[in-house]
């Protein structure tokens, strides 16, 4: 599977944030820092990327919001206002949403498909069907031995079991959700470090 260019800037938007973050704070993964530091980080550059048109970025907005400011906005539509997505990418030709991702660090992958879980009931709702729904998953691996390599298989298996729940749980063509990528394209494995990853997930 080879990510769009769209998907692509995501995942290089938080692998930049992750490389970022460490020379920040000398040395200490994304895990360390609140979610919204990686949250902001990819919708700042994601608007700023010239080269791929670049996007209008709401950050924590509810359904509510994105319908008040969408043309397509609806009456029927009174859900949690207490419910809030992560980033929400807007065309910045035409007045209509692209793209929802829900942002998630987790070592386990149950909190991961609860962001899932939130997408896809959101887009049950008639006129939602068409938006793309991604939860961008950060993982690392800690290991109790500093000294002892890690094989980064371990953030794959992460990865690849997610990947098999949601091709199982959708009702959508399996051949358009789940891992945007190749497993292990976006983990890094240092010598001398811990190895962490990213996954970017169409729901």
């Amino acid at each position: 599977m080879k990510p769009n260019k769209f998907e692509k800037a995501i995942l290089d938007a938080a692998w930049n944030a992750q490389k970022f973050h460490i020379e920040m704070t000398g040395g200490e993964y994304l895990w360390y820092s609140h979610e919204s530091f990686l949250q902001n980080f990819i919708a700042i550059k994601m608007f700023k990327n010239k080269k791929k048109a670049g996007h209008y970025v709401y950050v924590d907005a509810s359904p509510k919001k994105i319908r008040e400011s969408s043309d397509s906005a609806s009456e029927e539509d009174e859900k949690d206002s207490r419910q809030r997505f992560d980033l929400v990418f807007w065309f910045k030709s035409k007045n209509e949403v692209k793209a929802i991702v829900e942002i998630k660090r987790a070592w386990e992958k149950n909190s991961v498909m609860d962001d899932i879980y939130k997408l896809w009931e959101y887009r049950k709702t008639e006129g939602d069907q068409d938006i793309d729904g991604y939860v961008l998953y950060y993982t690392d691996h800690r290991r109790k031995d500093r000294w002892k390599r890690k094989d980064s298989k371990f953030i794959q298996d992460r990865f690849c079991e997610v990947d098999k729940e949601i091709k199982e749980g959708t009702g959508r063509d399996k051949q358009n959700v789940g891992l945007r990528h190749r497993p292990n394209d976006y983990i890094c494995n240092p010598d001398e470090d811990d190895p962490w990853g990213f996954a970017l997930f169409r729901c």
